[in-house]
């Protein structure tokens, strides 16, 4: 599982990123076409700075697909190189993309980030282009170095469209390793990606590989998503799974004071005599914070 900040905004990400990532390419393609590379040009380069993100929510970014420099320029058609092909996904020159693709090029080329065609066009918002590339044969569960999946940059550019295009085309919505789909859209505040998720056969109970083992549904709880959390429970999720501090969801939304939540939960069944590390239920906790509404929810 990442680690992804949450966020409250919601306009312009898209279209920003897309920018940002355009920008990014364009700069590597003029350097490389004038013989230039940052490490042997003599012209002083810019001090490092942070890393590159590509933001999916407002506030809540994800690490950048590497900007699409082609692992290889021999050309697919006459006309057409690797490289500009990657560079018409960014640019979303639907003709050209068309014409490598009859040509014979490959809808699965990488680029030197381990990212593949298909992945530059979600990270670019192109779903027409991305769609064309599923239809050629692109594979929809293919991991780059960083572990990122399709499905998972859909996800965190938060497009319901191209989610359910690789859904439908064979994508794998429970995902493994670091990076799991459904974790990164509970993250982000992605009710509607959630329940696509969880439909196409997420698990509600994947804790991913990280190190930071914290549950969806605590995960719904910790960005105060009651509707998740519910969501999460009808898919079957442990209701009862303790963090590495002994909390439940339950101890959570009494935490948060979330009544409604609350109420939820138990009905659903959890366990209100589970104590955390410190010893303390989720009542112990309600009555200790002295909310009326929360200790009202508790039987």
């Amino acid at each position: 599982m990442n680690t992804l900040p949450h966020a409250s905004k919601k306009a312009g990400t898209a279209s920003a990123g897309s920018c940002l990532f355009l920008m990014l390419f364009l700069l590597r393609m003029v350097t490389t076409a004038s013989g230039q590379s940052p490490s042997t040009s003599s012209t002083a380069q810019p001090a490092a700075g942070p890393a590159t993100r590509l933001p999916t929510t407002p506030a809540a970014s994800v690490n950048a697909a590497t900007p699409p420099t082609a692992s290889s320029t021999t050309p697919a058609s006459p006309n057409l190189s690797e490289s500009d092909f990657f560079r018409a996904i960014v640019e979303g020159r639907q003709r050209q993309i068309t014409a490598y693709l009859s040509a014979g090029g490959k809808a699965d080329a990488i680029d030197q980030g381990g990212y593949t065609a298909l992945m530059s066009a979600i990270g670019c918002m192109r779903r027409q282009v991305a769609a064309e590339l599923i239809r050629a044969g692109a594979n929809v569960n293919h991991q780059a170095r960083d572990g990122r999946t399709p499905l998972c940059l859909a996800v965190e550019m938060g497009s319901p469209g191209m989610v359910q295009d690789l859904l439908k085309a064979g994508a794998d919505a429970k995902g493994s390793g670091r990076f799991i789909p459904l974790q990164n859209a509970l993250q982000l505040g992605h009710t509607g990606i959630t329940r696509m998720l969880l439909s196409a056969g997420a698990d509600p109970n994947n804790l991913g590989t990280s190190k930071i083992a914290v549950s969806p549904l605590d995960q719904a709880m910790n960005i105060g998503a009651p509707p998740m959390a519910r969501d999460l429970a009808k898919a079957g999720a442990n209701l009862n799974t303790q963090s590495r501090t002994g909390d439940t969801a339950l101890i959570h939304a009494t935490m948060m004071t979330h009544p409604g939540m609350v109420k939820a939960l138990l009905t659903a069944g959890a366990d209100s005599t589970l104590r955390n590390n410190q010893g303390m239920t989720a009542q112990d906790i309600a009555l200790t914070g002295n909310i009326p509404a929360v200790k009202a929810a508790f039987p």
